[in-house]
């Protein structure tokens, strides 16, 4: 199986490597089902998704639950035209717990991670895995030739379609190279430091949006809500 949080490398199984889409989540990416349960709780609201990737234009197209869709350059260029500095304004306290395997989605092996965690967590055994981030033409020939033989070195295969993640993101500020990504890794990892919470299925938001309103996980609800599917697209 592979993740499917990656808006770029599921637009390329479907158009490039089709034989690939049986092998993919069908867990919708975090905007995907973000936006599901903000609309379905409040219906008119304008969902807007803001981030470090460009591809999730292409993404909010096929998304009715999108509104509209802005990167962090973007964002970081109005502030610059209205003169906010970032770093001089107050903190904000955000009002919802997050996780420390939660904040290493963004950086490459971090879903893996999160998933391995709850494999330990549960007493099952662990899943094997590979990590692919940079889909260039030697990642995407790999990707490939494990589709049509139906075989890979590992039952798990994370995709991400940016260099390390998506900390290299194409919607990030600009320039970014390798020494900026690692900037970012090291803010992720301080993130984990302050965080009380490790494991992103222990998370009380989580657990209360189940118990409240999902139901148990896998239930019907769950399912329609937090699940896509994906369809062959022309190339």
């Amino acid at each position: 199986m592979t993740t499917s949080c990656c808006p770029s490398w599921v637009e390329l199984a479907n158009k490039h490597i089709p034989e690939m889409k049986p092998f993919i989540s069908s867990t919708g990416s975090p905007m995907y089902y973000a936006a599901r349960i903000a609309k379905e709780k409040h219906p008119d609201a304008q969902v807007v998704f803001i981030g470090p990737c460009v591809a999730k234009r292409k993404e909010a197209r096929r998304d009715e639950c999108v509104d509209f869709v802005m990167t962090f350059e973007e964002i970081n260029s109005i502030f610059d035209g209205l003169g906010i500095e970032v770093a001089t304004t107050d903190p904000f306290p955000i009002p919802f717990v997050s996780t420390r395997a939660a904040h290493g989605f963004a950086q490459a092996g971090g879903v893996m991670g999160a998933v391995q965690l709850f494999l330990t967590d549960n007493n099952r055994p662990q899943v094997e895995g590979i990590q692919v981030s940079n889909l260039n033409k030697k990642n995407v020939s790999l990707l490939r030739a494990y589709a049509k033989s139906g075989k890979a070195p590992a039952k798990f295969i994370e995709v991400m379609a940016c260099p390390n993640g998506c900390i290299g993101g194409g919607g990030q500020p600009v320039p970014v190279d390798a020494s900026i990504r690692q900037k970012r890794r090291e803010a992720i990892f301080n993130c984990d430091r302050t965080s009380e919470l490790r494991k992103s299925h222990e998370n009380p938001e989580i657990k209360t949006l189940y118990d409240t309103w999902l139901g148990k996980p896998l239930s019907e609800k769950a399912h329609s809500l937090l699940h896509t599917h994906y369809h062959a697209q022309n190339r």
